[in-house]
């Protein structure tokens, strides 16, 4: 069977279980095997070579994908969005590297399925800020069980994640509203993934969305930047682009020579200009603590 055969939606539980019994039939390969099928892929862009990489990999998808079921998202959808991170993973493998294909692939794997959730979860949507999407993500993790969070552990969860303890309180009913959604299927019932490196397969998601979540939050700083940066004059910007947005600096004396000013004016408006930035900045809370 072809490894497209596994890219299909469903959504009932039998529906999982038929999957993860049909994936879990296709035998691990070996280091050998997998090198050989990898360089064909490389060399020769062998699809036939492709679609022996992918079914064995797929229970490693599987895998991984129960670490994100918690958002009250069809595991089957998740795992989908995985086995595509899987692919991508697939087609930059280099195998001369000496590495084995899961342990480069997880990455992919992993920022695939953060992304499924980020662009389907309508929570997330309402996470604007960084301290809600930081909840977000970490809320469930810092909680001691399944149930509604206690005043005491609100306390706590908001100095560690440094929000205020009415933030973790509104975060906690949004996401125990979707719990009730959330599919129960036991993974540990009816399948097993064998890897002989067990910390490969260790909770990723905690420490992958707390870099997804900064590297979000700085996208959006980057963007937010830019539009502000247009509403200076063009000597203003100028300055700024050569003196904080470039890898090589120019000195105040040189943007001085260049515009025809004293250095200490180019200082001046260096200044007022940051200051313009900060203002024009000041609805975003990272700005403000600035």
């Amino acid at each position: 069977m072809s490894a497209s055969s596994y890219f299909t939606n469903a959504e009932s539980k039998d529906s999982l279980s038929h999957y993860l019994g049909s994936i879990s039939k296709y035998p691990l390969l070996s280091e050998e095997k997998e090198r050989t099928l990898a360089n064909k892929v490389v060399t020769e862009n062998c699809s036939q070579s492709l679609n022996e990489l992918i079914l064995p990999h797929l229970r490693y998808v599987a895998y991984i994908a129960k670490n994100f079921v918690g958002y009250g998202m069809s595991t089957l959808d998740i795992i989908q969005a995985g086995n595509v991170g899987l692919i991508k993973a697939i087609k930059k493998f280099n195998p001369a590297r000496g590495i084995r294909l899961v342990s480069f692939a997880i990455h992919w794997i992993k920022s695939e399925i953060n992304e499924y959730i980020i662009k389907n979860w309508s929570m997330v949507k309402v996470a604007t800020t960084k301290e809600q999407r930081k909840l977000f993500f970490n809320l469930r993790k810092h909680k001691n069980d399944s149930g509604w969070v206690s005043e005491e552990q609100a306390k706590d969860i908001a100095k560690n994640l440094k929000v205020r303890v009415r933030d973790v309180f509104v975060m906690d009913g949004r996401l125990s509203n979707k719990d009730k959604q959330l599919e129960s299927h036991n993974y540990d019932e009816e399948f097993h993934c064998p890897y002989t490196e067990d910390n490969y397969f260790r909770e990723h998601r905690d420490d992958f969305a707390d870099n997804h979540e900064e590297e979000n939050w700085s996208n959006h700083l980057s963007s937010e930047l830019k539009i502000a940066i247009q509403k200076l004059d063009e000597r203003s910007k100028d300055i700024i682009f050569h003196r904080w947005l470039t890898n090589e600096k120019a000195t105040l004396s040189e943007l001085a020579d260049k515009h025809q000013l004293s250095a200490e004016r180019i200082r001046q408006i260096e200044v007022a200009t940051l200051a313009k930035l900060k203002n024009l900045m000041g609805h975003i809370p990272m700005a403000n603590a600035a």
